[in-house]
Order: C-alpha cells, then structure tokens, then sequence
C-alpha cells in the first residue's frame, strides 16, 4: 500500500465525524429570581457588590437626629440590599436587628439593649420599629413647630446661597405637609432675597405662582446672573479683612480722687459787748428829774 493511502485511510474517520450533527449547545441557566420584598426588581451581584455604602451614624438619642438616623439606614438597606436576604428575600426584622446595633450610646443603647430582649422580637417588620422610635426619639409635634416656623423670619435666605435656602426650604415642606403649589410659592418667594425676587417678578415672562418647580429654576438662574454681575463689576466676594491687631494692654485707671478740703479754722469766739452808759443807767432804776437850777422836783428851770 501506498503512502498516500495510508494518509487517506487514516482521514476518513476525521471526516466521517465532521460531516455528523452536532448536539445542540446546552442552554444558559435562568438568573434567580429576586424576592418580593421592598428591594424587588434591583438586581446585585452577591458575590461582588458594586458600591460600598457608608454605614450609619452611631445614634446616641438625641431627637434632633432621629429622622437624619432612621434615613441613613433606610439608605443603606436600599443600596446594599443582599446584606439583608434571607432565602434570597430582604429580612426586614434583620434590618430592624442592624439599626439596634447602631443605638450604642446613651439612652439609645438602653433601650436598645431592652427591645432586643424580649421575646418575642417587638418588631418582625420596618414598620413597626419606625412607628415605635418615632415616639422615642423624634421630636413631638414636629409639624407644628414646622408650621409656626414657616410663618416667622426664620426660614428665609438672609446670608445663605439659593442652593442652601431651596434645600432647607424643601425639608420645611415636606416637615409641613404642604400640598397646595400656590402656598409653596408664596411661601418661597417671600423668603427670597428681595433682589431676586423682584427681578423674577418684573421680567416679561415670570413663572406661573402655581409652578414651584419653574420657580426654583429661575431663582437659581437669576443668583448664578447676580454672581456673574458682580464679578464684572469687581465685587465677587467682599475684601478680606485684615487680621485683628489685639489692643495692647493698658495700665488700669484708677478713679479721679477728689482732693481733701482743708479743714476751715473755727471761728473765734465774739467778746459780749460792752454796756453803754444809758444802759447801765437803766439798770439802775427810774431817775427822777429836777429842776436844773434850784433842783428841786416838779419843775424844770431852763438854764441859762
């Protein structure tokens, strides 16, 4: 036999199993499905999370910070939501279990400390515990205060910048409860800087009072304009202020003293008066008269 056939011989086979069907390629398993729990339709890789939230504050009981408290964990369950799974669905008293550890200070660690005691588990949902440390550590009548402060001078925007004035004033709303977008632009336009707001106002084509959105709009538009006026104008932001000198320490003044009045000399003492002659006379008594001549009482001689 050849070489050629022998080469021949042995590619028949190779080609006999090229020229048969291939089996199919196995189909891709299906993506689990997420659970239904408040993180359904976010999808996150388990193995290698794409961000890394920050963690809480640790809360020490202070009700002015109970809500920013209760945000930041709603936050981080919302960003990091396979920490929480259990069987593939978010644990909410998991959750609740997460906060608690964050309650370590102070009168948060106590009561802390005396829910996760009891038995059973106070709070098998979300709810439960917000509705709960809200009447802890949430100031009460919040709206109220709110209210009452939307009708002072204490929210307007005095010194700060449209961006921090609009920021604060939205908390204020949402505090407020408000609804109604022609309270929510009178209330913001009167807390404008009156620069601002007049120039809206008298521009051709101000906003509508129903259209808070717009509203904010063209208020930062129109402070971004005043900025950029100033600076054309050389007046982007006030002169530094030299350092203040601190005042050389003076000797103490002491008070003007009056000066002593010399003491007077006593006055010397007035003799009596001497006597006249007449009074010692009379001293004496009556004189009789008599006559000047023969001196004899009962008539007077004229003299010679």
């Amino acid at each position: 036999m050849s070489t050629l056939d022998q080469h021949g011989g042995r590619q028949l086979p190779a080609l006999t199993l090229l020229n048969q069907p291939q089996p199919p390629a196995p189909a891709p398993a299906p993506a689990p499905a997420v659970g239904p729990g408040v993180s359904a339709g976010s999808q996150s890789n388990t193995a290698h999370p794409l961000i890394c939230p920050n963690p809480p504050f640790s809360f020490d009981g202070d009700r002015t910070l109970g809500k920013s408290f209760l945000h930041s964990v709603k936050q981080y369950w919302r960003l990091l939501p396979e920490a929480f799974f259990v069987n593939g669905v978010v644990a909410e008293e998991k959750v609740v279990c997460f906060a608690l550890s964050y309650m370590s200070k102070d009168s948060a660690a106590s009561w802390s400390k005396r829910m996760s005691e009891r038995t059973p588990f106070p709070f098998p949902t979300w709810a439960l515990f917000v509705t709960e440390f809200k009447l802890r550590f949430v100031e009460e009548n919040e709206q109220d205060h709110t209210l009452a402060r939307l009708e002072t001078h204490q929210y307007y925007m005095g010194s700060r910048d449209i961006f921090k004035y609009t920021d604060k004033y939205g908390d204020l709303l949402d505090l407020a409860g408000y609804t109604d977008n022609l309270v929510k632009v009178t209330k913001y336009r009167t807390g404008l800087d009156l620069r601002i707001n007049q120039a809206i106002t008298t521009s051709g084509n101000p906003p509508s009072l129903t259209d808070y959105p717009k509203w904010r709009v063209r208020a930062f538009w129109q402070y971004n304009a005043e900025l950029a006026a100033r600076a054309s104008r050389g007046h982007a932001a006030p002169p530094p202020r030299a350092p203040a000198v601190a005042p050389r320490p003076r000797a103490p003044v002491l008070p003007a003293v009056a000066p002593a009045l010399a003491a007077r000399p006593a006055p010397a003492p007035v003799a009596h008066p001497i006597p006249m002659e007449v009074d010692r006379a009379r001293l004496r008594g009556d004189i009789r008269r008599t006559c000047f001549r023969c001196g004899s009482p009962g008539h007077l001689a004229p003299g010679k």
